[in-house]
């Protein structure tokens, strides 16, 4: 089974993002693009959609694109700038790019729009990658 193949499977079942409603809609070396259809449930209690819930959508897509090697890799580093809420009951996607590598460490760019095209977020993170197959324990 080819790598991309493989963390395709292992992000499908990740139970956290299965709970929120995200789905893996393309992967690739260093890359990934996930999506969420927003509903009530994703809302917080000013009536917009929770910071938590944008932050998790790119999170899934850099797991996806940094694990897209075959190897285990973590997060080491996020930061997340949000710069419009999207509309309740739009769809989300996020995309996320494999920007640098310093040694062990990959940079990625993480970029959340609404189905308007208007980017919501941007967010920048460092995973360390290893040398595990993914289906190894724990780093």
């Amino acid at each position: 089974m080819g790598d991309e193949h493989r963390i395709h499977e292992l992000a499908r079942g990740d139970p956290f993002s299965r709970a929120l409603g995200i789905e893996l809609e393309e992967i690739g070396p260093g890359y990934a693009r996930v999506s969420l259809r927003l509903s009530h449930q994703h809302m917080n209690f000013l009536g917009l959609v929770h910071g938590g819930v944008i932050f998790s959508l790119a999170d899934a897509g850099f797991a996806a694109a940094s694990n897209s090697y075959g190897t285990r890799a973590v997060a080491l580093h996020v930061s997340v700038d949000y710069l419009r809420p999207p509309r309740p009951g739009s769809r989300l996607e996020a995309e996320v790019r494999k920007g640098a590598q310093a040694g062990k460490m990959g940079h990625y760019l993480m970029e959340v729009r609404d189905d308007s095209g208007e980017t919501v977020a941007r967010l920048s993170g460092w995973a360390y990658h290893t040398k595990r197959p993914l289906e190894e324990g724990i780093v």
